[in-house]
């Protein structure tokens, strides 16, 4: 029997009883393949701030272990960790920060590159998993571990788990999996053979774990049925960091406006979420309610392709548009708390009602209200059931157009929304930690 609350969340009073605790700090290792200072995108921040707190528990003697074969948008804001951490580099060559280095490749490199995109079971990260189990085993003679907690994606990190138990380590095995595997919507080759394979390699390599950690009630239950009871899941939610908003001054663009901003790439990998709902959406708008024509500006913080820029710019003439390409954490946020309203794009596709964006604890920290496009599901729930802004389905132009109309009159004729929220400390990234913290004790206990 799992201590777990009615929402699945681990009941950390419980698991941080001071006669469970150890008599010296459990040592414990964080694997992520990426973490700074070897890669910027959002899906680090998680086990970044994660090791931030864990650090400060007296409890726990918190090692990192990151891939450091790639970069990707490095910057400055990214690269802080806890100075006292020791960060251990599987690597073998050093790596450069500049990811648009455009030294000329043998052919034999991309014959190479070839065929690693090839072969991606579960993706083409698996080549590094022999080098990361070699630093592990080597690690865990120096000091040995109570503890290994894995993150993931890349998901063949999950292949970790039954490698590490070959390898003899008596460490528990604890996976934290922050986005779908076998269910990921964007798999690709997208074949109901791979698929097949996937989903059978994906409950192998979890069988292996003490317990799993995810971020969602929805993904939560799925893992539950795939592990059939064998594994206990619990949840532990994405969030912001309260330090974050310390000395924030926000850097407003465009006064007068109703300026709506969106943090986060647009286009590339992230495929569908693209802006031509929103452009097809704002024609319908202007066209039904033209004193809104130059009383518009949206703000996209993040990579975005050209191609989507003009598209905007071209279709909206009467909204002003302002593309500020990547940025650090710190300065989106300025960017974001300067806002009258966010606006997040959620796939529209197979399993998403079960996920919710990180950044959505971001925005709710904001106390902004949210334009959120995104099918029927968790974001839709958690943005409704707390008057946090306006839903509407991103395949749909005319509902996100009605809502954007709704959302516009709101803030300017009011009332308000009911912001900023009154349980919004729950998701603040200390809180979280302590709830970590404790479901680790509670692993090493055997509960």
């Amino acid at each position: 029997m799992h201590d777990l609350d009615m929402d699945g969340d681990v009941e950390s009073q419980d698991l941080n009883d001071p006669t469970s605790r150890p008599t010296r700090p459990l040592n414990l290792l964080l694997v992520a393949f990426d973490y700074p200072p070897y890669v910027g995108g959002g899906g680090s921040i998680r086990m970044r701030k994660l090791v931030k707190y864990l650090a400060r528990d007296p409890q726990l003697a918190v090692s990192v272990l990151t891939g450091g074969w790639e970069s990707r948008d490095a910057a400055p804001g990214l690269r802080d960790r806890p100075a006292d951490v020791p960060l251990h580099v599987a690597a073998k060559r050093p790596v450069n920060p500049d990811r648009a280095n455009q030294a000329p490749r043998r052919a034999w490199t991309w014959a190479g590159i070839g065929l690693r995109s090839l072969l991606q079971m579960p993706d083409n990260r698996f080549r590094f998993l022999p080098r990361l189990v070699s630093v592990i085993r080597r690690l865990d003679r120096e000091q040995v571990f109570d503890l290994i907690l894995i993150t993931s994606p890349p998901n063949s990190m999950g292949l970790l788990l039954p490698l590490l138990r070959v390898a003899g380590l008596r460490a528990k095995l604890l996976l934290d999996v922050r986005d779908m595997w076998a269910l990921d919507p964007l798999l690709s080759p997208n074949m109901g053979w791979f698929r097949a394979i996937q989903a059978r390699l994906e409950r192998w390599a979890l069988r292996h774990a003490d317990a799993l950690v995810t971020v969602t009630p929805g993904y939560q239950r799925w893992l539950l049925q795939q592990m059939g009871g064998r594994v206990p899941v619990y949840i532990i939610h994405n969030g912001y960091d309260e330090e974050d908003w310390r000395g924030l001054v926000p850097r407003r663009v465009w006064p007068g406006t109703l300026l709506i901003s969106h943090a986060g790439s647009l286009g590339g990998i992230n495929g569908p979420r693209t802006t031509a709902t929103l452009a097809q959406a704002l024609d319908i708008l202007l066209a039904r309610r033209p004193d809104l024509r130059g009383s518009l500006a949206f703000q996209f913080i993040g990579n975005m392709p050209v191609v989507e820029q003009e598209q905007l710019m071209m279709r909206s003439p009467d909204v002003r548009f302002e593309f500020a390409g990547f940025l650090p954490h710190g300065a989106t946020l300025e960017r974001l708390a300067a806002s009258d309203a966010l606006l997040l794009l959620h796939f529209d596709l197979p399993h998403c009602d079960i996920i919710y964006p990180g950044k959505l604890f971001e925005y709710y920290r904001m106390a902004l209200p949210v334009l959120a496009c995104s099918p029927p599901g968790h974001l839709r729930d958690f943005v409704d059931s707390r008057d946090m802004g306006e839903c509407a389905d991103y395949a749909d132009p005319q509902a996100v157009a009605l809502a954007l109309e709704r959302l516009a009159d709101r803030l300017r004729q009011g009332p308000g929304y009911a912001l900023p929220g009154t349980d919004v400390t729950q998701f603040e990234r200390g809180q979280l930690a302590v709830q970590y913290a404790g479901l680790i004790r509670g692993v090493m206990a055997g509960r």
